[in-house]
């Protein structure tokens, strides 16, 4: 059944959506060597997995296939851990269909890692956003902070003399932080 919230602003993008962004975007920027994959898919295993976490890094790795067959994948690494985002693979084996394919999969990597960058706050579902604003403008603050250390970082902003905004990026619940009275 499909998730009828938008990816991105109601909820986090799934992997597969992720992947199928990534592709849309390549076919419009006439990415080389794309019409000539056998297939580009996203991880079957963690297709339907989310992406929570806006500090991503895109890597790849190209090798040839076991009995035929070039094979890019594409992995997704936030805080150290990496997952498998998706897999192209062409049926040439020469060096030239090395070539292209790694060329490919360079451009797929860059394509995701510059929409996670242009689209920021769509992949921010996890900890709190902590913003100082002086003057009605952002003066500073913290992302991705942890619920029990919300007081501490924003006791910051407050003796700067900042009005601080949190926004809790799981429910996207913003509130103006209240220090609590002693």
């Amino acid at each position: 059944m499909a998730n009828k919230k938008q990816a991105g602003t109601e909820r986090p993008y799934t992997i597969r959506e992720f992947v199928r962004k990534i592709e849309q975007i390549a076919k419009e920027q006439g990415v080389e060597y794309l019409d000539q994959i056998d297939y580009l898919c996203a991880d079957p295993s963690d297709g339907e997995g989310v992406i929570t976490n806006p500090y991503a890094d895109l890597t790849m790795h190209v090798a040839y296939g076991g009995c035929e067959g070039i094979y890019a994948d594409i992995m997704l690494r936030t805080e150290g851990k990496e997952r498998d985002l998706m897999t192209a693979k062409t049926l040439g084996e020469t060096q030239d269909d090395f070539v292209a394919i790694s060329a490919m999969a360079a451009r797929l990597c860059c394509i995701g890692k510059q929409y996670i960058h242009d689209h920021d706050d769509e992949f921010r579902w996890e900890g709190h956003e902590v913003t100082f604003l002086k003057d009605g403008r952002p003066y500073g603050g913290y992302a991705l902070i942890p619920e029990e250390d919300i007081d501490e970082v924003a006791m910051r902003g407050v003796k700067e003399g900042c009005r601080v905004a949190i926004r809790d990026n799981v429910t996207r619940r913003e509130w103006d932080y209240q220090p609590k009275s002693k």
